[in-house]
């Protein structure tokens, strides 16, 4: 005897209903427990140039919403696979589900945006294979038992739903730590980046006494063209960007979003830029941006830096 839904010559709506919220739930736990926490620090690691695209908290019921729409695709697509279908069929159903739909949505983005990067464009919808996978097999699993069966299952489900959304708003009411400077140590080190406008270069000293210190200029036809000194502080628990370019007043930058391989600082209120920032691609690879509006017009300007040797006394 197979284990698992039969399908009728119709559309039973009452399975869809059931398997969409079966779906939604394990889709969420399993985004939770996938993205949240497994590969959270790849994916902090792995993102575009974009700045401050992340909502901070989260709105918890978009999100529910959005998967739960997730798991009506995968109840569908199960509900209308002729014949009978069985736990491991639903979970090739909803991995291939899945698969496609991020995998669209994935490199639209990546073509059209600066959210991620292609390393984590081609591993995203690989995880959702997996995570829509599972979800298909539930699904199957829970709605093609009986009535009483699948009302107790989903209650289960509901209910580690509801204690995993209660931990992950948790951090959100802790005291966050305070954000030390050799958070991005990843700076020091001297960088360079040539082209033909000229040689823009910086040079970064290690993490001390809660600062670090760095010299640039840009460089054309052998002549100086512009030059800054810049101290990036412990402040209050933040960062502070203190920049003292050549020709102009000095502004200072507080920390808006960090992670382990990127930074950015940003003052609303300064002409232009409004945002700086970092991003640690590699041993010797540092992308840095400046960006904002100037005269009403949104402008960002890119320094793709690779690492040199620091200059030695002569």
């Amino acid at each position: 005897m197979t284990s698992g839904i039969v399908r009728a010559n119709h559309t039973d709506y009452r399975r869809v209903v059931m398997g969409t919220i079966v779906g939604g739930i394990v889709l969420y736990t399993l985004g939770y427990v996938i993205f949240d926490v497994a590969v959270k620090r790849f994916y902090d690691a792995n993102v575009g140039s974009a700045t401050g695209v992340a909502r901070e908290p989260q709105l918890m019921w978009a999100v529910m919403l959005g998967t739960l729409a997730y798991g009506a695709l995968v109840a569908l697509a199960i509900e209308n696979r002729p014949g009978a279908v069985t736990v491991g069929g639903g979970a090739l159903i909803g991995a291939l589900a899945g698969f496609l739909l991020w995998a669209t949505a994935d490199f639209i983005l990546y073509g059209a945006t600066n959210l991620s990067n292609l390393t984590r464009t081609v591993v995203d919808p690989l995880l959702e294979l997996v995570r829509a996978g599972v979800a298909g097999g539930v699904i199957v699993a829970v709605v093609g038992k009986r009535r009483e069966v699948a009302r107790r299952a989903v209650t289960s489900l509901i209910v580690l739903v509801a204690a995993i959304v209660t931990t992950a708003q948790a951090p959100a009411r802790t005291p966050q730590q305070p954000l030390r400077i050799e958070r991005i140590s990843w700076l020091r080190g001297c960088w360079e980046m040539r082209s033909a406008q000229g040689t823009v270069e910086e040079q970064w000293m290690s993490p001390r006494g809660g600062t670090m210190i760095s010299v640039g200029r840009t460089v054309r036809d052998d002549r100086l063209v512009e030059y800054e000194t810049v101290v990036v502080r412990e402040d209050g628990g933040r960062l502070a960007y203190e920049a003292h370019p050549s020709g102009q007043p000095s502004a200072v930058f507080l920390s808006r979003e960090t992670t382990d391989a990127m930074v950015v600082f940003e003052n609303p209120q300064h002409d232009f830029p409004q945002r700086i920032g970092y991003r640690h691609d590699g041993p010797d690879l540092l992308a840095a941006w400046i960006e904002g509006s100037s005269q009403g017009q949104p402008r960002r300007i890119d320094f793709a830096y690779h690492r040199v040797p620091c200059p030695g006394p002569r």
